[in-house]
């Protein structure tokens, strides 16, 4: 019981540094200059303990829906 406690909480932790780091990279992806869009990268990158997969996944997820967002206001 211990051990399935003890995943479950590793996985809403996981879950909560995810969507904290959803917040940080539409935030950075919306910064107007490049030089502060790269050291905001690479501060979520290593604040959220994201692998390279996991962030890249973020950014095209982040990406796609501020495209969506920006064609809808048009």
């Amino acid at each position: 019981m211990d051990k399935l406690t003890r995943q479950q909480k590793i996985a809403q932790l996981k879950a909560e540094r995810h969507q904290e780091a959803r917040m940080a990279i539409k935030d950075c992806l919306q910064q107007k200059s490049v030089f502060d869009q790269l050291l905001l990268r690479a501060d979520i990158y290593s604040r959220y303990w994201l692998t390279k997969a996991e962030f890249k996944r973020l950014v095209a997820e982040i990406s796609w829906e501020l495209a969506l967002e920006k064609s809808d206001k048009v």
